[in-house]
């Protein structure tokens, strides 16, 4: 079969068209190629006709978007020679589909409602800088000094202790940071922990106890309640509180001492009273027996003459014959005399002494003109422990140991009244040689002198049984009943 050039050339065009083809079909919208594409199609055996071989060139420019393409076809040369193809792409080359003529759009810009290189979003109009897009087409995010949806305030730094937090809140109290005139902040409502729920640090008078170091807490500065120093009040805590009558003690603690306060009696200690609501030493032991019904026998200290010059004294109490009150003046056991310089104030400061006395005291007990005496004898063991023989009480208005009467003023109160001289009518101090006090007075002779109370004299040895003389059962002095072998003398007010 015979070919014209013209066939020729129409081969070489359909063989360049069918490579363009496949390029095209390879380059989808919206895609861009840089660079240069070369495509070389060989081809070898194709027969021409004519007599001589002619080698033409072909050329064409392609543009497709903003790119250009530019294609080369070699020459055919006779029958063996080989017929090159290269296309070349140069420049930046976007398909979309449209083969056409050079198109050019606006650049992009942030607030055209499409998402651009470089923009993280872009709602054209609706970008705003309180909103979800802001103005520079950015997502709003905590810490870009912008205060956007769901943020309270923004100041685009990281100091949590300022007056918007890093989380974009505004602080307060309870966001678990602590700020500025917050002590602490533990983002709860316990009262009890370390951090009171108003940010506080918490302290003793707050109102809350601290788990673990206060007791209590009354929110007052009152000491003397239950609550002190945030402590419950107990009886060794230095203050008076909790009921207490003075510094531990009173109330519920234990007794008080002398000159501690007192609200009532329970409050003071054994031997004391609650006078002008002080724990006292009471005046005498008949006071004590006021106070304290039942105050047994025993030492007690008193206090005489009160706020005078006389100091407290401890003495013997008996509390349970005739009343009770009565203040231990003297006791004798055989074979011990008194004399001169001690018989008015004698083991004083020992009122558990066999042989005593505080009969020098006397006239702080009389009320008016008016002593009121207990007597006691026995003959076994001593006035505290032994059985008692005798014993008797009375009153009289002058001084048994340095007055005597006629006995008119002599009163009778209980007890084993003696018989001697026609009957016993009070303590004087006529024909003193044998003891300091008879009952002899103005209208009995010589012959009535028993009663040998505060003895002085042993008759012993003029032949009378050994003893000290008392006058219970009458009868000659010489009788033996009429010696006895210990004695006691009580005063009360």
């Amino acid at each position: 079969m015979m070919f014209g050039w013209s066939g020729r050339v129409g081969l070489v065009g359909g063989l360049c068209l069918l490579g363009c083809g496949d390029d095209a079909a390879t380059t989808s919208a919206g895609s861009s190629t840089s660079g240069t594409t070369d495509v070389l199609t060989s081809t070898s055996g194709v027969p021409t006709t004519g007599s001589d071989d002619t080698t033409a060139p072909t050329s064409g420019i392609s543009a497709t978007g903003s790119g250009t393409t530019e294609t080369s076809a070699a020459p055919t040369t006779g029958p063996g020679e080989t017929l090159d193809t290269s296309t070349s792409t140069s420049g930046d080359t976007t398909t979309d589909g449209t083969t056409g003529d050079d198109t050019t759009g606006p650049a992009p810009v942030c607030g055209d409602g499409a998402v651009d290189p470089g923009e993280e979003c872009d709602d054209g109009a609706n970008n705003s800088d309180t909103g979800a897009c802001t103005t520079a087409c950015t997502q709003a995010v905590c810490g870009d000094g912008l205060v956007g949806p769901g943020e309270a305030c923004d100041d685009a730094d990281q100091d949590d202790a300022d007056e918007c937090t890093n989380a974009c809140a505004l602080a307060s109290c309870g966001d678990g940071v602590v700020q500025d005139g917050e002590d602490c902040d533990d983002a709860d409502a316990d009262d009890t922990d370390d951090c009171l729920a108003t940010c506080v640090a918490p302290s003793c008078g707050d109102g809350f106890v601290h788990e673990g170091v206060e007791a209590c807490d009354d929110a007052n500065a009152d000491d003397s309640d239950d609550c002190t120093a945030c402590q419950l009040a107990s009886c060794d805590d230095g203050v008076a509180n909790g009921g207490e009558s003075d510094v531990d003690c009173g109330g519920g603690c234990p007794a008080c001492g002398v000159d501690l306060a007192c609200d009532g009696q329970v409050d003071c200690g054994d031997g004391l009273v609650c006078e002008a609501s002080v724990c006292t030493y009471p005046l005498s032991c008949k006071a004590l027996k006021a106070a304290v019904p039942d105050a047994p026998s025993g030492e007690v200290t008193i206090d005489l003459d009160g706020p005078g010059p006389e100091a407290p004294l401890l003495v013997y109490c008996e509390q349970t014959t005739f009343g009770g009150g009565w203040t231990r003046l003297m006791s004798a056991k055989y074979p011990h005399f008194f004399a001169d310089d001690n018989w008015q104030g004698y083991n004083v400061g020992d009122p558990g002494a066999e042989n005593y006395s505080i009969v020098g005291k006397r006239d702080l007990f009389k009320v008016g003109a008016t002593y009121t005496y207990r007597y006691g004898v026995g003959d076994e063991m001593t006035w505290k422990d032994g059985p008692i023989l005798f014993e008797f009480a009375w009153q009289q208005d002058h001084d048994a140991f340095t007055a005597t009467t006629n006995g008119s003023d002599y009163t009778y109160l209980a007890g084993d009244k003696p018989t001697t001289c026609g009957g016993f009518n009070g303590l004087h101090n006529k024909y003193s040689s044998p003891s300091y006090a008879t009952d002899v007075d103005q209208g009995d002779g010589i012959g009535c002198w028993w009663m040998q109370v505060v003895p002085r004299a042993d008759w012993a040895p003029l032949g009378y049984p050994p003893g000290y003389l008392h006058g219970f059962l009458g009868g000659g002095n010489l009788n033996p009943q009429h010696e006895t072998q210990w004695e006691v003398l009580y005063i009360r007010e």
